[in-house]
């Protein structure tokens, strides 16, 4: 009776873990787009930046933060074109068909776009196959901002 009780458990947490539950599409830590960085930083200075709390701005439900006032002025003129792929979840995972955070100094700026990992570790396997992960993760996203995040740990 009681191996039932615990498989039934198992089965039931089974179920829960596969219904769907809204991530949202753009990473967020803190209530802020990609932990409060910059995403302009990336493009511009060649590095992550965190941003400033009074430079802070909402877009598409979003709180982003910028570094400089050109940052943000440059971000409000074109978002489109900061936006990291992927929603900023890291782009390795995505390629694998799930969703993780992602950290702020794994990336590359890849064709003018941003990519983030979970780590330096996995940044680098991301960098080895770039060209056919990116491929990988296009068939997967957007379908996978339907599902919970891996939690950080």
């Amino acid at each position: 009776m009681r191996f039932f009780i615990v498989a039934s458990l198992f089965l039931i947490q089974c179920f829960l873990n596969q219904m769907a539950i809204a991530a949202d599409p753009i990473f967020q830590n803190g209530g802020l787009a990609i932990g409060g960085y910059d995403v302009v930083s990336y493009h511009r200075m060649q590095q992550p930046v965190a941003g400033l709390a009074e430079l802070e701005y909402e877009w598409d439900s979003v709180r982003w933060r910028f570094a400089t006032e050109t940052n943000l002025k440059l971000f409000k003129e074109d978002p489109p074109r900061y936006l990291p792929r992927f929603g900023g979840y890291g782009a390795y995972a995505v390629s694998k068909g799930v969703i993780s955070p992602s950290v702020p100094d794994a990336w590359v700026i890849y064709h003018g776009k941003l990519y983030l990992n979970f780590s330096q570790s996995v940044h680098q396997k991301w960098l080895a196959e770039i060209d056919a992960h990116i491929l990988s993760a296009d068939k997967y996203w957007p379908g996978l901002i339907a599902q919970e995040p891996i939690p950080d740990s």
